[in-house]
């Protein structure tokens, strides 16, 4: 399975090309928009699972979420991280910094069943990581930031697998630590139940 990064930024990205960003405020019909695409793919990736030939992997989706005062250290934690683990993903061309008011959202797809302590800090994702930044409709925080990367997540294609979600997992990161983690299901019916120790 293979996904792709995306990045938004208030600020120019390396390679010179248009930032993007979800600076918009939505009203309330794109907010339910946005949670009927996430039900959709859901159920999408779901129905893929029963078709015959393919081949079905069990999958939990972790949402680490950082505010600018955390977003460097974050970064670098995973450059290295991912240096370690062999160089296959890369967070040079992540935005360098965070403006005021903005999150990054890193969407990682780990076997289903654990997260916490039982991954690590830096777990080695099953397939390409979704990065997004920017930030978030007014009055709406850091969730609204996630609800967008798991809809684009859910938007790729697959490839030659089908996936069986869990509820994704929110953890918000402060100065290098796990400060809050909790399941946030998006109105979704997922295939999966939550993972231990919730």
């Amino acid at each position: 399975m293979s996904f792709l990064r995306r990045r938004a930024s208030s600020s120019p990205p390396p390679d010179g090309r248009p930032p993007k960003t979800i600076s918009a405020r939505p009203s309330i019909r794109a907010q339910r928009a946005l949670l009927r695409n996430i039900a959709n793919g859901v159920q999408r990736w779901t129905a893929q699972a029963q078709e015959s030939g393919v081949t079905v992997i069990e999958v939990q989706p972790v949402l680490q979420v950082v505010a600018p005062q955390s977003y460097e250290e974050f970064r670098a934690g995973w450059m290295r991280a991912w240096a370690k683990h062999g160089g296959a993903y890369s967070a040079e061309k992540w935005v360098r910094t965070l403006a005021a008011g903005e999150y990054a959202v890193l969407l990682l797809p780990l076997p289903a069943g654990r997260v916490g302590v039982a991954v690590g800090r830096h777990p080695r994702a099953m397939s390409r990581p979704l990065f997004l930044a920017g930030r978030p409709p007014h009055g709406r925080g850091y969730s609204d930031t996630c609800a967008h990367a798991l809809a684009t997540w859910l938007s790729l294609p697959t490839g030659p697998v089908a996936p069986l979600l869990a509820p994704p997992v929110i953890e918000v990161i402060q100065r290098g630590q796990v400060e809050q983690r909790y399941v946030e299901e998006f109105g979704a019916q997922w295939p999966l139940a939550q993972p231990d120790g919730l």
